[in-house]
């Protein structure tokens, strides 16, 4: 068959020869020619045809394209399952196959709906075999690889499975193009995640949060993970270090006014951290005591200053020099001579014989000397035990005692060695619940400040002895190949970590990181990586 232009030169041709029948002939012949559709007119390769399609597409509609689209994504799996069961596609067929490739080349539309009737076929299926993949990847492969892994894995399965071969293209080169694609989805997904809450704090740093506690971005994904040993590394690096140390050093002060605020009776909270701080809730304590105390009657026995007494000496966690025992058995028969042989106080006697333990114990703990120490100790069990026979006839003390209870244990922490200016750490939290549990509590882990003291000794405590050798290297490597943005105009690597680091050690930096900033943030970051495999899909029939 003549083509058009070929038409076009015969019918000139003609008209110069002056032959009128063969002129007519060859115009009817144009005519009927340039009426036909254009699919018709081609006749020759793979790239005519699909030029062809695109030509013949630009007078559909959107939603013309988006169908299909679909149908395209039908017809491919179904194409596909053919050649599988081992018989070959007739022409039309291959024809059909690719006028659909060629649409969706040249249509957003197109591809659109291709890969909406794509998913709707596999989706599905493809999400959880992805998840099952990937539980099973997750025991060989590291954990960050194990999704990624999977995601290639199931998406190329599936894109063998569902796109139809031409020529000379194999199964390999559709799972190579599915492979890909589930893996850039999966990657971006996650990413996204990242973006939004970069780092999945641990159970027990998000106890922490909780309490408004904000672990560095490296205590918060756990003191023990890689992030948590190579923050621990970076200490130890100039510059980098200090703002490292500042930003933990942040956190042990809200633990210590987390911890403070949590035993004070009544809703009453503090500001401080230190001495200052436990100076002002015993202030808190004696207000409420008096409170609870003022025009009531207390009944206590000259003998439940005895009983306290003993308690306090037989007390295996309270060691008192013999001469120091002696000072405390002259300050109880103080006490007990104050006492009336009715047992029945006022309200203010009582408040004063506790204040005067209290004040007592308070001398003596400030003086400095271990047996000094041991004696302040001593008192503030005789002045627990008073106050529990006092509560025996004013309930509401009962609550403050146990508030009380908590506030010893902060108070001994405070005073513990290596507590500068009663700035207590970690250590000494979970030092002073040990030492005062009386008894089997702290072995179960349901000891007094045991739920604080725990999971602050091992989110913000420090788990890598490593003083910087060849931790401190290895962490100046990793750290100069990571932030080597100036690096591209000479300068060293660690100057970029270093002009970050304010910005991820400040608390607003260490929120973000936690997904702890914005409202929502934790929900989106976890949403999006809850979608990761559906991402998967939509990556992976998008590139099939």
């Amino acid at each position: 068959m003549a083509t058009t232009q070929e038409l076009e030169t015969a019918l000139v041709n003609a008209d110069k020869a002056g032959d009128v029948d063969a002129a007519k002939a060859l115009a009817s012949e144009l005519t009927r020619v340039r009426q036909a559709p254009p699919k018709m007119q081609i006749v020759s390769g793979p790239e005519s045809f699909a030029n062809a399609v695109k030509e013949e597409a630009k007078g559909m509609g959107t939603l013309s394209k988006v169908a299909i689209g679909v149908s395209g994504a039908v017809n491919d799996a179904a194409m596909r399952l053919k050649q599988m069961l081992g018989r070959d596609l007739t022409p039309e067929e291959v024809q059909g196959v690719q006028a659909q490739r060629a649409l969706r080349d040249d249509s957003g539309a197109a591809l659109t709906g291709n890969v909406v009737g794509n998913l709707a076929m596999t989706a599905a299926p493809g999400m959880a075999a992805e998840r099952a993949l990937g539980a099973v990847a997750g025991r060989v492969l590291p954990k960050i690889l194990a999704p990624t892994a999977a995601a290639a894995g199931t998406g190329a399965g599936i894109s063998a499975a569902t796109t139809p071969l031409l020529g000379n293209e194999t199964a390999l080169d559709a799972a190579k193009a599915g492979a890909i694609g589930g893996a850039v989805g999966n990657t971006v997904a996650r990413g996204l995640s990242r973006v939004a809450r970069p780092i999945t704090p641990s159970a027990e740093a998000q106890a922490l949060i909780k309490e408004g506690i904000i672990p560095t971005p490296g205590r918060s994904a756990g003191a023990d993970t890689f992030a948590g040993r190579f923050e621990q590394r970076l200490e130890s690096i100039p510059l980098v270090g200090d703002i490292i140390r500042k930003g933990n050093t942040r956190a042990i002060e809200e633990l210590n006014r987390a911890a403070i605020n949590g035993t004070l009776p009544g809703g009453a909270r503090t500001a401080l951290v230190g001495r200052r701080a436990i100076d002002e809730a015993k202030v808190t304590f004696d207000d409420a005591y008096e409170k609870a105390l003022t025009r009531k009657k207390v009944s206590i026995a000259a003998t439940d200053l005895d009983k306290a007494s003993a308690a306090v000496k037989s007390d295996p966690d309270v060691f008192i020099p013999p001469e120091m025992e002696k000072s405390l058995d002259k300050l109880v028969a103080q006490v007990k001579a104050r006492i009336p042989a009715s047992g029945e106080l006022t309200g203010e006697m009582a408040k004063k014989i506790d204040s005067f333990l209290g004040r007592t114990a308070a001398q003596y703990n400030t003086r400095g000397g271990a047996a000094e120490r041991d004696l302040g100790n001593a008192i503030l069990g005789v002045q627990k035990e008073v106050r529990s026979a006092m509560a025996q006839t004013i309930p509401e003390l009962r609550s403050i005692d146990s508030h009380y209870a908590s506030f010893l244990r902060v108070q001994r922490a405070a005073g513990a060695t290596g507590s500068k200016q009663g700035i207590f750490s970690p250590e000494a939290l979970q030092s002073a619940v040990r030492q005062m549990d009386s008894g089997k509590a702290f072995s179960r882990g349901d000891a007094v400040m045991q739920n604080l003291s725990e999971p602050a000794l091992n989110v913000l405590g420090r788990t890598v002895p490593d003083s910087g050798t060849a931790g401190r290297v290895a962490a100046m490597a990793l750290m100069g190949g990571a932030a080597g943005g100036n690096e591209y105009l000479g300068g060293p690597g660690f100057i970029t970590a270093a002009a970050l680091s304010p910005l991820l050690y400040s608390r607003a930096g260490a929120r973000y990181m936690g997904g702890n900033l914005i409202p929502g943030q934790q929900r989106a970051g976890d949403a999006l990586l809850n979608l990761a495999p559906l991402a998967s899909q939509i990556g992976r029939a998008i590139n099939q």
